[in-house]
């Protein structure tokens, strides 16, 4: 019989996420194929514990989690440590969402957050004889380093965001253009012109105003009489996705999509992008199921979740297999 590799669905992923990886395998694998067991124990102060549901002991193990809470982060730790103690020759971690915006130390007295939660992850790691790290789409593209030379693998939306997209609208390169917020997002940008097979892309000129607030100030590139499609790895208040889309129609656009990975939507946002569709040129956003929000209903008219389950058990599948990530979509 052939030895699977075992695979472990953190518990804070998606339901959708969930299945779409499970039956991603089992197209691959063969029904005989099936995501093993985990249970997270809740105790009363608050405290848990994650117990694998079957015996891995020298076997290769993934474990899939969002980490876009500390709590969630945490609760990965524990699957990681709970592996790491029943044996497993090789742990690969795919983050389904990476934590830690701050990149780099970019005033006085803070620290870096995206470095510390890569340190924590090797630390979990220990002396797992093989290991290997999977970010699906990570918000500072520098993380190597961070993790201390371990092989690390960054998984990119893209595709499956342009072909969300143009399954639900028409798209014409004369009268569209790709931008994003910032420069930092010139990579996502360039990405998707070179899929879509368009030669010029704008971003905006962001400022610092606070803790967790940017504002653009500007906009490089010419979005005059273009439909405007803005890629960016996450959004969470909301409101650098309400500046730019209404800083381009000040600059001449007339319709305006969101291509997002990571659709962390705290509140306000969905209200503040609802009174964006309403009074701009926003016509509609696309995110993946990279973080849970089965607790939430979005607006159909503002929002679609586009699944990402299938292309991250397809990485695994590759991985596990000995093929090349370059094989998935947009690599």
């Amino acid at each position: 019989m052939e030895l699977f590799p075992r695979v472990f669905i953190g518990p804070d992923c998606s339901t959708s996420l969930r299945e779409a990886i499970s039956s991603g395998l089992q197209l691959r694998w063969g029904n005989q194929f099936s995501v093993t067991n985990g249970d997270l124990i809740q105790f009363r102060d608050g405290d848990s514990l994650y117990r694998l549901g079957e015996n891995i002991r020298n076997q290769e193990v993934y474990l899939v989690q969002p980490a876009d809470t500390d709590v969630h982060f945490m609760r990965l730790m524990r699957m990681i440590d709970a592996a790491l103690l029943a044996s497993a020759s090789r742990i690969t971690v795919i983050f389904s969402y990476f934590p830690g915006r701050q990149d780099r130390k970019d005033r006085p007295r803070v620290g870096i957050t995206a470095a510390l939660l890569a340190r924590m992850t090797m630390a979990a790691l220990g002396e797992c004889p093989s290991k290997k790290i999977m970010i699906f789409e990570p918000h500072c593209d520098q993380l190597e380093m961070a993790f201390n030379g371990q092989p690390s693998d960054k998984l990119w939306a893209t595709t499956i965001l342009l072909d969300a997209f143009q399954a639900k609208y028409a798209f014409d390169p004369a009268v569209f253009t790709v931008g994003g917020p910032d420069p930092g997002s010139i990579k996502l940008v360039r990405k998707a012109c070179a899929i879509l097979g368009l030669e010029t892309y704008f971003h905006g000129d962001k400022r610092r105003v606070g803790d967790d607030k940017m504002k653009i100030v500007n906009i490089v590139g010419d979005v005059k009489g273009k439909k405007v499609i803005i890629r960016d790895d996450m959004s969470d208040t909301g409101g650098t996705l309400n500046d730019i889309v209404r800083f381009c129609e000040s600059k001449g656009a007339i319709e305006a999509y969101a291509l997002i990975s990571h659709g962390v939507l705290v509140d306000p946002a969905i209200d503040l992008l609802l009174r964006c569709r309403e009074e701009s040129i926003l016509r509609h956003i696309f995110i993946t199921d990279s973080v849970n929000n089965d607790h939430r209903q979005f607006p159909e008219e503002l929002i679609t979740t586009v699944p990402c389950g299938d292309f991250l058990a397809n990485a695994i599948f590759l991985n596990a297999t000995g093929g090349s990530l370059s094989q998935l979509p947009g690599m």
